[in-house]
């Protein structure tokens, strides 16, 4: 992540950025200190809304979308600038959001054959879940999909459970069963 030289230059919907990283051509992700989102560029705003003019953002600032759930209309509405794993976390966000239905019943046969082709790599492994402090450190839940059968595994510090992910976020039963205190 890039950290802007002078984050007081960008005011966010949800305060002064202090970092930023380009994602893709006009599509930028700002984080400040207690939230973020990605701002899309004029020109990519205007796409997305010949696209889906019947959304509305959380921020109700038609470019800022917010990083817990409109992002993913964002990774949807471009698909060729993210990876099937980006895309496939994005269409379970879109699944529980209130414009949701609507988003992926528009998607693109394209993206929707990614989708489901990555969808059949990860069928029985596991990704990481919540995970919470429990007084001996840190219990992470780690949710079969798509049932979302879960492993609890302790570990010393969040640093630790940080240090297993590896480059997909994926995992097999047998693997989950070896990380822990």
């Amino acid at each position: 992540m890039k950290t802007m030289t002078n984050p007081k230059e960008m005011m966010t919907p949800w305060g002064v950025a202090q970092t930023h990283e380009e994602l893709a051509p006009g599509i930028d992700f700002y984080s400040t200190a207690s939230h973020g989102g990605i701002r899309l560029s004029p020109g990519k705003t205007t796409w997305f809304y010949n696209e889906f003019p019947w959304f509305v953002t959380f921020t109700g600032a038609p470019e800022w979308f917010e990083e817990d759930c409109d992002i993913a209309a964002v990774f949807l509405a471009f698909p060729s600038y993210f990876a099937d794993a980006k895309l496939f976390n994005a269409w379970c966000t879109a699944g529980h959001a209130s414009w949701g239905e609507r988003l992926l019943d528009e998607l693109d046969d394209r993206t929707a054959r990614r989708i489901s082709k990555f969808e059949q790599r990860v069928e029985g492994l596991y990704r990481l879940g919540g995970s919470c402090s429990d007084g001996n450190g840190v219990a992470q839940q780690f949710c079969r999909y798509p049932d979302g059968h879960a492993i609890v595994r302790h570990f010393k510090s969040y640093w630790d459970v940080a240090g297993i992910k590896n480059v997909y976020g994926w995992f097999t039963r047998e693997e989950v069963l070896t990380f822990g205190a």
